[in-house]
């Protein structure tokens, strides 16, 4: 599970969006999550709670144990969709 910051509308990485991305080496890359960071409370102290920093992790490690076949499955009934960067 990865949290990587990106730059938006020439704001930079600091004041551009936030996403969380489900990677293994050669393996599938699952894009979980998105936000930017205006929406996340000044009054926060963390931008993910340890609550949802767990379920993050246990959705990666669901998600990274998927057969190609699953996939394929999860794909053809719109629960996920597949995105091809060429």
């Amino acid at each position: 599970m990865i949290k990587k910051r990106i730059a938006v509308n020439g704001k930079g990485k600091s004041g551009g969006v936030r996403v969380i991305i489900f990677f293994k080496v050669n393996n599938h890359l699952f894009f979980a999550d998105g936000w930017t960071k205006n929406t996340v409370s000044s009054r926060r102290a963390k931008e993910i709670e340890d609550d949802e920093l767990e379920a993050y992790k246990q959705l990666s490690k669901l998600f990274l144990s998927y057969t190609d076949q699953k996939i394929n499955e999860l794909i053809a009934y719109g629960i996920l969709e597949e995105i091809i960067c060429e």
